[in-house]
């Protein structure tokens, strides 16, 4: 593929593949019980909080927003969301 990303000489791999496509096919093939033994315990963080932004909204805007949402049952932020990831789901990228 044009595009492949390839893996680093120097990171080790049960599979021996030398890209990340054909580490995915190896894996959709064999089973980690089978490697386990070859397996070694790593410590990581993992953030699961997303970046937030903020925008400046006019007030009149905002109340109506927030009674809106209430109406709904959800919160200002989610029904913003929702409006917005359909508004660029509709526009061409």
């Amino acid at each position: 593929m044009p595009n492949e990303e390839y893996i680093e000489e120097n990171k080790s791999s049960i599979s021996e593949v030398s890209s990340y496509q054909e580490m995915g096919e190896f894996w959709n093939e064999h089973s980690l019980t089978d490697y386990w033994d070859l397996t070694e315990p790593v410590e990581f963080e993992v953030s699961l909080e997303s970046e937030e932004f903020y925008y400046k909204l006019d007030i009149n805007l905002a109340d109506k927003i927030n009674l809106l949402a209430q109406q709904k049952g959800v919160s200002s932020e989610d029904l913003i969301n929702s409006w917005i990831r359909e508004k660029l789901q509709s526009e061409t990228v």
